[in-house]
Parts: structure tokens; C-alpha cells; sequence
């Protein structure tokens, strides 16, 4: 995982965590990014190659805080 500023293009899925302490946030730049709003220098993680196309879905584990889905366009398809 890096530290970046923030998507490339447009988002597409947002998901608050149930505590309210991280964003998930999924763009047609096809990257997934987790913000931590307890963060005031670079609050913002990407998770590299998580898909390839846009996330559009994003679900947090109501039972594990460290787990989240993700969901992304059709040629996020495995073959």
C-alpha cells in the first residue's frame, strides 16, 4: 500500500466503516483508496492493483473492522 492525494478520475463507491474511523472510496481510475479521518497528513492509502476497472462496490465486515469487499466493472473478471 502507498500514501497518494486522492483518485485520478471520478468516484464511483463510497462506504464509511461502521465507527466511522475510515472511508473506502472506489474510482474509475481503478483504484481502491481507504481514508482515515483521525489523519491530518496524508489521510489517504491506495490499495495498488486492486482492480482492473472501476471500483463501483465496497462493503466493510460488520464482524472484522480490518476486512473489506470490493467490487469492480467487467473486466475486473477473472478468466
Amino acid at each position: 500500500s502507498t500514501w497518494r492525494l486522492g483518485h485520478d478520475g471520478e468516484v464511483c463507491g463510497l462506504r464509511w466503516r461502521d465507527d466511522g474511523r475510515l472511508l473506502a472510496s472506489g474510482g474509475n481510475d481503478n483504484t481502491l483508496l481507504i481514508w482515515d479521518a483521525r489523519r491530518s497528513q496524508s489521510p489517504c492509502m491506495s490499495i495498488p492493483l486492486a482492480h482492473r476497472a472501476a471500483v463501483k462496490a465496497l462493503a466493510w465486515c460488520p464482524t472484522r473492522h480490518d476486512v473489506l469487499a470490493s467490487g469492480g466493472g467487467t473486466a475486473c473478471k477473472r478468466r
